[in-house]
């Protein structure tokens, strides 16, 4: 196993988006192991559904491809990719669904509404660990959403009144959703935005989300959807953010 052999295996880690480290171990040597015959099935499926994407887009004069599998977006016009970003997507226990949608607007410091399995998977138990938790976290409780609000300490969190109630994360640089949101309406409530979590994008497998789809590049492409309104800069933007205006920015066409 010499200098040659660990410059091929960092080649191959590259290629497989895995972390060049060099040594043969774990992800790696499970990658190796795999049978030529899947890797020529894995080939014809993927071929496919390229066939089958460019037939959908080859009309478009802008669209947005995700690819979860390797954590990239590409925003796309006239057949060239005019931006791209890191993302990250969903974990294996939630892996972000294939969606085909439309980005309709932009939204600047949103709220994030808490949903339901989320809640009761892993803020309630939070809650019962710590009750300063959502002080912490600045979420509020009501009791639906756009209804009244509650207050946390009339509530008994071991008991099954807990799951009555919604949560509503206060805008802000803390906000799960970051600073910036991606309206884009579809049935498995998924959406692209912002995120506080930077450091994740240092990883070279991004799979950390409950499904949605964070984006480190989330200003570049939210100004290149924009980029036919004039008024909504780069600076346009970073300066409502910056004044704390919550702003719904509807795109003149909505954008695949």
């Amino acid at each position: 196993f010499d200098a040659t052999l660990e410059d091929a295996v960092k080649r191959y880690q590259l290629r497989n988006g895995v972390e060049p480290t060099g040594i043969v171990y774990g992800i790696t040597q499970r990658l190796l192991n795999v049978p030529i015959e899947t890797r020529l099935k894995q080939l014809e499926l993927n071929l496919g559904r390229l066939r089958e994407l460019n037939q959908k887009t080859a009309a478009l004069p802008k669209y947005i491809v995700m690819n979860a599998a390797s954590f990239e977006l590409q925003g796309i016009a006239r057949g060239r990719v005019e931006v791209t970003s890191r993302t990250i997507a969903g974990k294996r226990a939630t892996p972000t669904p294939e969606v085909h949608a439309s980005v309709q607007a932009v939204n600047t410091l949103p709220y994030w509404h808490v949903p339901g399995t989320i809640a009761r998977a892993q803020l309630i138990p939070a809650v019962r660990k710590d009750p300063a938790y959502l002080m912490k976290e600045k979420i509020r409780v009501f009791s639906t959403f756009g209804g009244e609000e509650i207050d946390p300490s009339t509530i008994n969190w071991f008991g099954d009144e807990a799951n009555r109630y919604v949560f509503r994360q206060d805008f802000g640089p803390h906000n799960a959703l970051g600073l910036l949101r991606f309206d884009m309406p579809n049935k498995h409530i998924v959406y692209m935005h912002d995120t506080p979590m930077k450091p994740l994008f240092n990883s070279y497998e991004r799979a950390f989300s409950a499904g949605c789809v964070r984006l480190h590049n989330w200003m570049g492409v939210a100004e290149w959807l924009l980029n036919d309104q004039s008024q909504w800069g780069r600076a346009a933007l970073a300066s409502e953010i910056a004044n704390g205006r919550q702003r719904t920015i509807k795109l003149t066409k909505p954008v695949p």
